[in-house]
């Protein structure tokens, strides 16, 4: 199955611009039910943002053994260690904010 590009966001006010960039689907994080209905869905989640947030519902969409590309490392991340330990891997490449 061809799968288009999804996006996620903190912001309500952004979901109408990540349509209009292209996205097929997008994720609003701060809602708790819409990354837990994409649970073990996604195999690679490129994370462009900087700034601190909180990634355990992010990562939990991740598929058993899903990579998180962080492009824009924060100076700390906030996620639940069994989330890591559960078949999730991380990669990391940029400098801190």
């Amino acid at each position: 199955m061809t799968r288009g590009g999804s996006a996620f966001t903190t912001s309500k006010t952004k979901i109408d611009d990540a349509y209009a960039l292209g996205a097929h689907d997008v994720v609003l994080s701060t809602d708790d039910a819409q990354p837990a209905e994409r649970a073990d869905t996604f195999d690679l989640l490129l994370d462009t943002v900087s700034a601190g947030y909180p990634k355990t519902p992010v990562m939990r969409t991740l598929a058993f053994d899903g990579a998180l590309v962080s492009l824009g490392l924060p100076s700390g991340f906030d996620v639940s260690p069994m989330v890591l330990v559960a078949g999730r891997r991380w990669t990391g490449s940029g400098a801190t904010t």
